[in-house]
């Protein structure tokens, strides 16, 4: 039982490949990039951090709107949801690894500490 068909190179049989491909490169280099974080280059990872929030999602349905509809097998729903779920779950844990791997090579959260506390300090009368 397959999803698009048996022959490994017809288009959307391809398609998945590719994306599948450049998911995992892109994944490696944005783990190595937040690993190897310099701080002139804290835009490059809030634009992977941006990357991976909205490109997954957008690719699910793509993939089920245009690809599944198209050339999927309809008995195959719950087959094609179950794989869904599971990639929608890989995505959530890879987001959530990211996320706290940024806020903490950026310092995100301390800095608004910091900053909150001297607020803070300065607004408190003397003694």
């Amino acid at each position: 039982m397959t999803l698009y068909g048996t022959n490994p190179w017809e288009l959307p049989i391809c398609y998945l490949y590719a994306v599948y491909s450049i998911t995992i490169i892109s994944m490696l280099f944005t783990f190595y990039a937040a690993y190897e974080y310099k701080q002139d280059k804290k835009g490059l990872l809030y634009f992977m951090w941006v990357f991976w929030v909205i490109v997954p999602p957008s690719w699910f349905s793509f993939e089920y709107f245009y690809i599944f509809k198209e050339y999927g097998n309809a008995t195959d729903l719950e087959l094609f949801k179950y794989g869904q779920d599971i990639a929608s779950k890989v995505w959530l844990s890879v987001v959530t690894i990211i996320t706290t791997f940024i806020a903490q090579k950026t310092n995100v959260f301390l800095d608004k500490d910091l900053n909150q506390q001297n607020r803070d300090d300065q607004t408190k009368p003397k003694r």
